[in-house]
């Protein structure tokens, strides 16, 4: 397991580095590897449920024993890759996981670009959009099995986080959008549940013979599973819904953060909508 955990360390920190060296923001490898490395250890614990249960816990724990420096949110970044990370190894889908999230992310962010374009070369920011479509598809991850978790569920809390490690921007709306692609598209790629065929009997009370009605040339039809969806399909379902997702957040004018939520520095403008929550 060490040697499994020490090269997706590896992989994680180096896509970790190379993705903030391009976006020329600093990040810190040692606290990066921090929380890479206490995420895997929680991960292997059966009792933690999820990666939020124990994260804030961790990074006081960190901050207490390194100091609370700038780069706290790189420990936090870790631990969420490494506790994922983990998780998904013990799933046999690490490799594939983390390629096909990156793969979507990129191509979603294009698709986002090439959609604001289109309509009025509204300024967003990709690196933005990006980091929400990578949050959305992690949380939606995490709550798979739970059908009462939808995007919105959690977008709020992701959005306010984001702007605490990385400030307030125009383009913030455009994490949200990512936030909303992510998670749906993690949900698309959920296999189709199946039905097995029914037995007709149970074990405390044992089907009769076989009626008059039926005979051995002619038996009743089985329930089949359903068959499990081809690539293409997959990729026809999210491309689908995440452009209904970018219909829906132009229609709806994207910054409509709750009045008493919003930072002090927000500059208000013609898209704003600022509704109260019951």
């Amino acid at each position: 397991m060490n040697d499994q955990k020490n090269t997706q360390l590896t992989k994680h920190r180096s896509e970790h580095v190379a993705y903030w060296k391009a976006h020329n923001k600093p990040t810190d490898e040692k606290s990066f590897t921090d929380g890479f490395n206490v995420g895997w250890s929680d991960a292997e614990n059966a009792s933690v449920a999820n990666r939020d249960a124990m994260i804030n816990q961790r990074k006081n724990e960190h901050a207490a024993q390194c100091g609370n420096t700038s780069f706290q949110w790189v420990f936090e970044t870790g631990y969420r890759e490494g506790f994922d990370a983990q998780r998904r190894c013990n799933s046999g889908q690490a490799d594939t996981h983390d390629q096909k999230m990156a793969e979507m992310a990129k191509h979603n962010r294009d698709a986002h670009i090439a959609y604001w374009k289109a309509h009025g070369n509204k300024q967003t920011d990709p690196r933005i959009f990006e980091d929400g479509f990578i949050n959305g598809w992690c949380d939606c991850e995490q709550h798979l099995g739970d059908r009462n978790i939808t995007a919105n569920s959690m977008m709020g809390q992701r959005h306010q986080e984001h702007v605490r490690t990385f400030g307030n921007s125009p383009c913030e709306w455009a994490f949200d959008d990512g936030y909303r692609e992510g998670f749906e598209g993690r949900r698309c790629m959920k296999p189709p549940a199946t039905n097995p065929a029914p037995t007709g009997t149970t074990s405390t009370n044992p089907a009769p013979a076989a009626p008059q009605q039926s005979s051995a040339t002619n038996p009743a039809p089985a329930n089949p599973a359903k068959p499990a969806l081809d690539a293409d399909t997959i990729r026809r379902n999210m491309e689908a819904g995440m452009q209904a997702a970018r219909d829906r957040a132009a229609a709806n004018n994207h910054c409509h953060t709750p009045a008493a939520e919003l930072p002090a520095d927000h500059q208000c403008t013609s898209e704003c909508d600022h509704r109260t929550k019951a």
